[in-house]
């Protein structure tokens, strides 16, 4: 609801902290318009300094569409985004978050959203295939913690440009 990501707006068109980018709405969509997209480091210490994102964030203030709030509630529902550039109106309205029942994630987005958390967690995304197999291999597991050190073992032994953390942390897209 506006209430979570939208208020107070002040903290919102400029977040301080990781925890009120991730709940600022302002924040997502300067993210996503001046990128294309928002991945999980543009949630990151570093990435709230930047200058680009923080002066569109700034500009971005979020209002309750009081007919989706009508027929929805405060529930998450449908979002409409206006943008004005340059004097241009652009909007674009979402019934359906992508990864719900009605827009369900393609073989491709699940791709790049594992490939997102691996390059998050410190791996490289080129060993996804690797993780993949690890996640296949839970289905039917008796002894998930050593499936999980099996996995991370793996992906560290993967051909990568950089050091491997000692434990890895999984960041794990829900439909897995």
């Amino acid at each position: 609801s506006n209430q979570a990501v939208g208020t107070p707006l002040h903290v919102r068109q400029a977040p301080e902290t990781v925890v009120q980018a991730q709940f600022s709405i302002c924040y997502a969509i300067a993210c996503a318009l001046v990128q294309g997209e928002v991945g999980l480091a543009d949630f990151s210490v570093d990435a709230l300094t930047r200058p680009d994102i923080r002066a569109l964030t700034a500009t971005v203030t979020p209002v309750v569409d009081t007919d989706i709030e009508r027929i929805w509630g405060r529930n998450v529902g449908p979002t409409r985004i206006e943008a004005v550039v340059d004097g241009k109106t652009y909007r674009v309205q979402v019934d359906e978050a992508k990864g719900g029942p009605g827009q369900p994630m393609t073989a491709g987005d699940l791709q790049r959203k594992l490939s997102d958390c691996l390059r998050f967690g410190g791996f490289d995304p080129r060993n996804a295939a690797v993780f993949e197999q690890g996640i296949d291999g839970l289905l039917g597991c008796t002894d998930v913690a050593a499936a999980f050190r099996r996995a991370s073992d793996d992906v560290r032994r993967a051909p990568a440009g950089r050091e491997r953390p000692a434990l890895a942390i999984w960041t794990v897209p829900p439909m897995f």
